[in-house]
């Protein structure tokens, strides 16, 4: 039978990014070489950030897509388990709605997974597209690891949730807590580990790689950073439950381990491209400032752990892009089909 699947594309991160990035996001899904039509659905996991204006709109120009209205502000990782949940392809793949997929992105995830019937989990490359200091910066101190190029498909463990595909089933399977006390960090390393642990063979695949939009402003660049430090300082303050020293050694350590990533993601965005190297050398002062800003926040959340949670969750779900834009936040509730697609659910 042939491989069945379907795409699932979250909207939480438009709290920090805006409408336009989730165009770009769609639009890149659009240009596939693998035509997007042959998914099941093309599922966007609504969480109270599309107002039915917004939502009309692209249903007009995206009839391929389907929204699945959640009626309420959604955390990362249980959006993407709710439209997994909600998929009925054997296999499902996710994107993110601030990162632009190149055109065989699609063709080289479903060919690896068409290739081998044992394949569990395929996942393409995202970085920030190399256009300034500060994106070199944020492929070097952010979210990112920088890999080296690669021909073909290869074992790896490593993906990025905005950028893989998994066999439905082993995601539905592995436990998921939608309560852990923290932004991303924890959630997704655990999220993670609970996916490979049940996978036979993964995969990294070429000409699957997504650009990723960088911070659009101060703020959101520093709450950014604050965050991952806080989520460190947190996991040893809240989940471990240490007490002031060590959760300053762990945190001291996760910071000389984001300088340690950092630099081997600096030299493979140099071995991929030399291109990229003054951009790289110019980013060095902003690197510097990057790793800076998560220490303060990891040293804040090791006296104060929820204090930048709350901060963050309120600078994303209420004054991010999406405000400049002059949309609200709003809650609705039932999944909502764009209009000429079907909505059959497993």
């Amino acid at each position: 039978m042939p491989l069945t699947f379907s795409i699932v594309v979250e909207t939480e991160n438009l709290g920090m990014t805006g409408l336009d990035d989730l165009r770009a996001t769609l639009d890149s899904l659009a240009a596939q070489t693998r035509p997007i039509q042959q998914a099941n659905e093309v599922l966007l996991v609504v969480g109270g950030h599309l107002p039915e204006s917004t939502q009309k709109e692209l249903a007009a120009i995206y009839p391929w897509a389907s929204i699945l209205d959640a009626g309420r502000i959604l955390e990362y990782t249980l959006a993407k388990r709710m439209g997994a949940e909600s998929a009925s392809g054997e296999f499902v793949i996710f994107a993110d709605s601030d990162v632009r997929y190149e055109s065989t992105w699609l063709e080289g995830i479903l060919s690896c997974l068409e290739s081998d019937s044992e394949a569990d989990l395929v996942a393409g490359d995202t970085q920030c597209e190399m256009t300034s200091a500060f994106a070199a910066a944020m492929n070097i101190m952010w979210m990112f690891n920088i890999q080296k190029r690669i021909s073909r498909p290869a074992p790896h463990s490593y993906f990025q949730l905005n950028n893989f595909a998994v066999r439905r089933s082993l995601l539905l399977d592995a436990p998921f807590d939608p309560d852990l006390p923290f932004y991303r960090g924890y959630r997704i390393t655990r999220f993670k580990r609970d996916l490979l642990s049940r996978t036979r063979r993964t995969y990294r695949v070429p000409g699957a790689e997504g650009l990723h939009t960088a911070p659009q402003s101060l703020a959101d660049w520093w709450y950014l950073m604050l965050i991952q430090g806080r989520d460190a300082g947190a996991y040893v303050a809240l989940y471990k439950k240490r007490g002031i020293v060590r959760r300053i050694v762990h945190v001291t350590r996760f910071v000389a381990g984001k300088f340690a990533i950092g630099w081997q993601n600096a030299v493979n965005l140099i071995g991929n491209d030399r291109r990229n190297m003054p951009w790289v050398i110019a980013s060095i002062p902003l690197c510097i400032v990057c790793g800076g800003v998560v220490a303060l926040g990891g040293l804040i959340s090791v006296f104060e752990p929820n204090y930048l949670l709350r901060t963050i969750n309120t600078h994303s779900n209420g004054r991010g892009r999406l405000r400049r834009y002059g949309v609200s936040t709003i809650v609705r509730s039932s999944a909502v089909p764009l209009e000429g697609t079907s909505n059959s659910r497993e």
